[in-house]
């Protein structure tokens, strides 16, 4: 049967951070408020509980994910950013970039569900891992500024008219010294926008599929609603 089991988790179970501390997988307070991010956490907590010597459970956390794809995201942080400024010319940010996020390419994402089927299980069994890369916490203003330099001459606007109370830092210590030899990191953010860059020019992105139903999660989910293909219980 089944000998290991990789749970793709989220670390939206912190919620609303109220420490400047990083959080730890373990130690740091659960907070989820979505129903995703209750249920990723309950799931982990269930699956975990299965864990015997014949049964490898292990749960990965990445942080808020960038990078291209065949089915591509512009409603996450980095690539939205990148798209803007990519079909506009322009990046405007309501708050003052303060705010503090994790990020991490979707390429080290996979690297970490690798390295969670092929380490050791002494290593790995019935533990969970934030996933991201050595000071891979940013503020909204680092993203913004690397997006801007993936686009020559782009405005970057900071309004500073609305005050954004979701702010965290995320510890990735445990994965980095655990697993040094399994999970290897490579992508950071200038290297993320170039990619994202070179695949727009790819495909023709334009501003309409940069605010359409194919790039934007809410947008696919309002159509099918309409299309009544979907519910409000799906």
């Amino acid at each position: 049967g089944v000998s290991r089991f990789v749970y793709a988790s989220s670390q939206s179970m912190y919620g609303v951070s109220n420490t400047n501390e990083e959080l730890d997988e373990d130690d740091s307070e659960k907070n989820p408020v979505t129903a995703y991010a209750i249920a990723k956490w309950r799931a982990e907590q269930k699956l975990h509980l299965m864990t015997t010597d014949d049964f490898v459970v292990t749960s990965f956390r990445p942080s808020t994910v960038f990078g291209a794809s065949p089915r591509m995201r512009c409603d996450i942080v980095f690539n939205n950013l990148v798209a803007c400024a990519y079909t506009t010319g322009k990046i405007e940010i309501m708050s003052d970039g303060s705010p503090w996020r994790p990020v991490v390419h979707i390429k080290d994402v996979c690297s970490a569900f690798i390295a969670g089927l092929e380490a050791p299980s002494k290593l790995v069994s019935g533990k969970a891992f934030n996933v991201g890369i050595p000071n891979g916490n940013f503020t909204v203003r680092d993203i913004a500024e690397a997006a801007k330099r993936s686009v020559p001459g782009c405005e970057l606007i900071f309004t500073g008219e609305h005050t954004d109370p979701r702010t965290y830092k995320v510890s990735f210590n445990r994965i980095l010294n655990d697993l040094p030899s399994y999970y290897k990191p490579k992508w950071d953010l200038d290297m993320g926008g170039k990619e994202l860059v070179e695949f727009f020019d790819r495909i023709g992105f334009s501003e309409d599929l940069f605010r359409g139903k194919e790039t934007i999660r809410l947008e696919q989910l309002s159509d099918l609603k309409d299309n009544k293909m979907i519910d409000e219980n799906f």
